[in-house]
């Protein structure tokens, strides 16, 4: 009977576990929308790109995350770090002139400027 009864209690104990975690998990395109939010303002910070990870890490396959943390690490000047996420919205969508846009600046700012010249004509 005790073990019956402890079993009830941890299977309600795990549902209400997942529950709570369910109810307090913010969908992606709420993350999607506050990542490109705070980049539009310029007042970009590691919470910026935290927002936008969680984002990716939802939903890996929505260009949104990759573009708005890209433009996050533009601001931040880690061109590198932009330059790679741009480089998975082309891959995910290469007729996304933003993206080649914007990488190809990424480019520039690095002192590639062949490969920012291509970028901006692919654009």
């Amino acid at each position: 009977m005790k073990k019956k009864i402890f079993i009830q209690l941890l299977l309600v104990a795990i549902i209400g576990i997942n529950a709570s975690v369910s109810c307090f998990a913010t969908p992606t395109p709420v993350l999607i929308e506050k990542c490109r939010d705070i980049a539009k303002t310029n007042k970009v910070n590691q919470e910026t790109i935290l927002v936008c990870n969680q984002a990716i890490a939802e939903n890996p396959n929505n260009t949104d995350g990759y573009y708005w943390r890209g433009l996050a690490y533009t601001l931040l000047g880690l061109h590198d770090l932009a330059i790679g996420d741009y480089t998975q919205v082309i891959k995910m969508q290469p007729l996304d002139s933003e993206a080649y846009n914007n990488r190809g600046a990424n480019f520039r700012y690095k002192g590639q400027y062949a490969l920012a010249n291509n970028d901006v004509t692919k654009a």
